[in-house]
């Protein structure tokens, strides 16, 4: 029924938000309408891709409500999900872009350029000159607080693997643009 849907439904945006998902009243809802664990496991996971997915590219509910219904879900179901959805939507948005992959308030300290005319260290590897490219960055600790210790970070790379680099980033740069 559509009051299950919406009760799996919160307990889904409760775990995205805040972790805390509680296993007690989904285990009920799946006793009372005699659905099996898997059954109800791939309730849980749907839910929580459909939730994940609106909220990460800001998806309007009654949008959502469209596009479940024309998947094939009952309009209660749909409407049950769009309600839990709609409702919890700023905090679960805020949520997951806490726990998105960021780079922070990270500074570039400096670069630097090396040119290697001959390497004294490979033996009879003597791949001829070569460029490597030094950067040295600074890291906040805690995102959540940048007054935290600031750590250093340095890489030093082959020219070859930077501009594979460079090109990577390019892409997806252009790609996020599109």
């Amino acid at each position: 029924s559509s009051v299950r849907v919406k009760m799996l439904t919160v307990q889904v945006i409760n775990g995205l938000m805040n972790g805390n998902f509680e296993y007690q009243k989904v285990a009920k809802v799946a006793s009372s309408s005699n659905l099996s664990s898997q059954d109800v496991q791939a309730s849980i996971a749907g839910l929580h891709f459909i939730t994940a997915s609106a909220a990460k590219y800001d998806v309007e509910d009654t949008t959502l409500g469209k596009e479940l219904q024309q998947l094939g879900m009952p309009k209660e179901h749909s409407d049950a999900i769009c309600r839990s959805y709609a409702k919890d939507k700023d905090a679960l948005v805020a949520a997951l872009r806490a726990h998105s992959l960021k780079l922070g308030n990270g500074a570039a300290d400096g670069w630097s350029v090396d040119y290697i005319l001959q390497h004294s260290l490979g033996g009879s590897r003597n791949t001829g000159p070569s460029a490597v490219v030094n950067m040295n960055l600074t890291s906040v600790c805690q995102p959540s607080n940048p007054a935290a210790m600031r750590t250093p970070l340095a890489m030093s790379i082959p020219a070859d693997k930077f501009d594979l680099l460079l090109h990577e980033l390019k892409t997806a740069r252009g790609i996020m643009e599109e």
